[in-house]
């Protein structure tokens, strides 16, 4: 019975691990329902309000952040809003009363109030064992919490992007249909965007709101299909402008684009699958199946030292 229990308890941890990552992702909440949320609370509100008042220090030491890092920042705010960084950063945005700090201030602001965490915490550690020497890693820790930040926001914005370029081809079908239905071009791409996925429902705001403005509809899609690395954005800028030249119809110009990105996704699904599939093939012979083999090893070895065999009996 003893000899069996170094078997027996690996196993049932096995199976409780597997059992929690079950529940774990049964109950994971939705990203629309909980992630957009700013963090609410007494101790994230006063966290809020001291990433603001770093924010003014900041801009009163060095100055406000320049046009091209505000349009960054910008971007990479609308099209991630659920990431961590964006979420402090609005709660920042609510905690500051006057209204007068950008966004790029407020994700300075943030950036500055993790590094002092990260830097305090360093510091606290690594005294009692390093002395003045702590000093070193403490800095290294604020700089690595500066950065942190604004590499986290601008995966959540690359995801995002990329994830607004698999419903690219609905979104312009929809543009489409609205076109011929004969809605005008901002308020169809205000019907688009009350449809589709924040990152790619922020680039169509942003289309509308330049329109509104007086600027060229190629030039405005021109932009996002830069800022986003879209070329499904520059092939309608190209037909919008053929368009407004030429007198060519633009829905089904729209339609034909849709389809080539539809096209598009799929070749790249299928060439990313046939890049995976060896090493697959590889995790399966190298780690899944010994795993398999000496996990049914292990219970026929403790089924037989429990029970004992038949001809001791």
């Amino acid at each position: 019975m003893t000899a069996a229990l170094p078997v027996r308890w690996p196993l049932l941890a096995s199976g409780v691990l597997l059992l929690l990552q079950a529940v774990r992702l049964r109950h994971r909440p939705s990203p629309s329902a909980s992630h957009h949320a700013c963090p609410t609370g007494p101790t994230p509100r006063l966290l809020a309000r001291l990433a603001a008042r770093l924010a003014r220090i900041l801009v009163a030491l060095r100055g406000p952040a320049d046009a091209t890092v505000q349009a960054t920042i910008a971007g990479h705010l609308a099209a991630a809003p659920g990431c961590w960084p964006a979420r402090w950063v609005s709660a920042a945005a609510v905690a500051d009363g006057s209204g007068s700090l950008s966004l790029a201030d407020l994700l300075r602001g943030v950036q500055a109030m993790l590094g002092v965490s990260l830097s305090l915490a360093a510091v606290a550690v690594l005294l009692p064992v390093l002395g003045p020497a702590a000093a070193v890693p403490a800095g290294c820790a604020a700089i690595a919490g500066c950065a942190t930040c604004r590499l986290a926001l601008a995966r959540a914005a690359q995801t995002a992007n990329e994830a607004a370029r698999d419903d690219i081809a609905g979104c312009l079908d929809l543009v489409a249909a609205s076109t011929a239905a004969g809605l005008p071009g901002p308020a169809a791409l205000r019907h688009a965007a009350a449809h589709a996925a924040p990152p790619l429902a922020a680039a169509l705001r942003r289309v509308s709101a330049r329109r509104e403005t007086g600027i060229p509809s190629a030039a405005a899609w021109s932009v996002e299909a830069r800022d986003l690395r879209m070329p499904a954005f520059a092939d309608v800028a190209e037909a919008v402008e053929r368009h407004e030249t030429t007198g060519a119809p633009l829905s089904a110009e729209l339609r034909r684009i849709a389809a080539r990105s539809r096209s598009e996704g799929r070749a790249e699904l299928t060439e990313k699958a046939a890049r995976r599939g060896p090493l697959a093939t590889v995790l399966v012979a190298v780690v899944i199946a010994p795993l398999c083999v000496a996990t049914l090893v292990a219970c026929l070895v403790g089924g037989l030292l429990q029970g004992g065999s038949p001809a001791l009996h």
